[in-house]
């Protein structure tokens, strides 16, 4: 009984990951379809019974949240005071196949998004006095959502004066033809670019990862391997199974605007390379025969698709 129930099981999450990556490849409506693939056949299917209730849709709610701000440079205090009011809804959302408190959430992050750029603007368009001394929380364990705008908008100016700080030490320490003024105005034009190129990114992006975070808090609540698998990620997991592979052989995060090295494959390029380490950020990339790429500033989505080179190629 126990071999046929973990060969029924196996058998329905290959159907789930191809199909989903079907659905992404013929442009269906994947919305209304995956909201009976997790109330139904989760629920059925799943090794562990988890009842679709109040607690299911706490837990997918906190999840949720933790992860689209989980720096708390987005949201505003009354933003998740307004959202915390559906934290019981999205079981019965789920049942009935709507996406009601997804849909708000989207709407208000848009928002600030688009209010946070024209702040990012702002403010590199006028630069910074690097004479006076700034402190900023940088964990967002230790601080609170930001309670209104001016607050928000302060934080971003310690966040990007930070950001053109790191710029100009790693300018400082390579390039040594040009002054420290030079160097400055160097760094702040590279973190213009950058900003403007993230920004821009997020919004074309939003609605879609938004959706992906949405179904995997949902899906998570079953067990933490229990995911989504959009077109991409199917690719990543593809790599994983097969064993080929188009990167270098670690794990991505991000950091305070940086790409940052979490963890090192064993057996991939960067641990046969022996160069790069847990901990290093990485500021720019560069293909064989081609200008660095700076990528300080990019969603590392993004950021991967200038680290990722041919098959096996080592760099």
């Amino acid at each position: 009984m126990q071999k046929k129930s973990t060969a029924l099981l196996i058998i329905f999450w290959f159907c789930l990951i191809f199909g989903v990556n079907l659905l992404n490849s013929q442009s269906l409506d994947e919305k209304a379809l995956i909201s009976p693939v997790i109330s139904k056949g989760l629920v059925k299917w799943h090794f562990n019974d988890v009842i679709i209730n109040n607690d299911f849709s706490q837990k997918a709610f906190s999840a949720f949240i933790k992860v689209i701000d989980k720096n708390k440079r987005y949201f505003l205090l009354e933003d998740i005071d307004l959202l915390n009011k559906q934290r019981f809804d999205l079981d019965d959302q789920l049942n009935k196949g709507v996406y009601l408190f997804l849909e708000k959430t989207q709407a208000i992050l848009m928002n600030r998004v688009k209010i946070i750029k024209i702040f990012t603007q702002s403010i590199l368009s006028r630069g910074f006095n690097y004479t006076k001394d700034e402190s900023i929380e940088l964990s967002p364990k230790k601080r609170n959502y930001s309670t209104n705008l001016g607050e928000l908008k302060e934080y971003w100016h310690k966040i990007l004066k930070y950001q053109a700080l790191m710029r100009y030490a790693s300018l400082l320490s390579t390039d040594k033809k040009k002054n420290k003024k030079q160097l400055k105005k160097q760094a702040l034009e590279s973190l213009q670019k950058s900003t403007k190129s993230f920004f821009n990114s997020l919004e074309q992006g939003l609605q879609k990862d938004l959706f992906e975070i949405y179904i995997n808090s949902l899906m998570n609540v079953f067990d933490p391997h229990t995911s989504y698998f959009p077109a991409k990620e199917k690719e990543d997991f593809d790599i994983s199974m097969t064993g080929k592979f188009e990167g270098i052989g670690a794990l991505l995060g991000q950091q305070d605007g940086f790409v940052k090295i979490e963890r090192i494959i064993p057996g991939g390029p960067c641990w046969i390379q022996n160069k790069l380490e847990p901990g290093d950020l990485i500021l720019k990339v560069a293909q064989e025969g081609k200008e660095p790429v700076d990528i300080v500033g990019l969603r590392t989505v993004d950021a991967v698709k200038h680290i990722r080179g041919k098959k096996r190629e080592l760099w």
